[in-house]
């Protein structure tokens, strides 16, 4: 089982598979539209009409042909944005806080206290 190397890869399958079945009606509309073109078995009005016919099917069938090498070259496939990475945030215990003026405090290993820069105080 294959998984999928981004997320545009089944947006990829899904435009080629529409590609390739436009390019399989097209083909398969280009002899309809020859054979339309020179059937001959009435008087001229009827085979005119069939001339008119076959030249629209075999155009149309061009058609098909021209959007099935634009799904293929032209219409680029999305390619998802990259990532930026997000750095955690530092996560500050829940005693670092001075209780009178909510700056930060500061830990003194030697004291084994908890000292704030803002009131000049140890708590």
């Amino acid at each position: 089982m294959s998984v999928p190397k981004n997320m545009s890869e089944p947006e990829s399958r899904d435009s080629k598979f529409m590609a390739y079945v436009l390019m399989l009606l097209g083909i398969a509309l280009i002899p309809v539209g020859i054979i339309l073109t020179l059937l001959r078995e009435c008087d001229y009005r009827c085979e005119f009409v069939y001339m008119q016919q076959g030249m629209v099917v075999v155009g149309v069938g061009l058609f098909l042909i021209f959007l099935a090498i634009l799904f293929m070259l032209v219409i680029p496939v999305r390619r998802p944005a990259a990532r930026i990475p997000v750095v955690p945030m530092p996560v500050v215990p829940p005693g670092n806080v001075c209780t009178s003026c909510g700056g930060l405090l500061m830990w003194i290993p030697d004291q084994q206290r908890w000292y704030c820069n803002t009131c000049k105080v140890h708590k």
